[in-house]
């Protein structure tokens, strides 16, 4: 089938504004990732703004458990704005 041979050709699968994923394209990583099983996401939960075009949530907060050996790395630090511009930005999450 092709989903098995592009499954086969592909080694790594690496994804960014997973936060902005909808189901189908869930269904499509989850496919892609069963041979090669190392799949990268890169998003944050608190910027996700595509719901109104399909998004789900549910993909970035779930993720550790539908890839199983998931881990999570957090990035504390902040290089594109200043402290002042950051707890802006905390405060209005609250």
């Amino acid at each position: 089938a092709f989903a098995d041979f592009i499954s086969r050709s592909v080694s790594y699968v690496m994804v960014d504004e997973y936060q902005d994923t909808n189901r189908v394209q869930f269904k499509i990583l989850k496919e892609l990732s069963q041979l090669c099983e190392n799949i990268m996401v890169v998003g944050d939960d608190a910027q996700s703004i595509y719901a109104f075009r399909g998004a789900d949530i549910k993909n970035i907060l779930e993720f550790e458990s539908c890839f199983k050996g998931a881990k999570t790395f957090s990035l504390t630090y902040n290089y594109r704005s200043t402290d002042e511009i950051l707890a802006i930005a905390n405060e209005v999450l609250k």
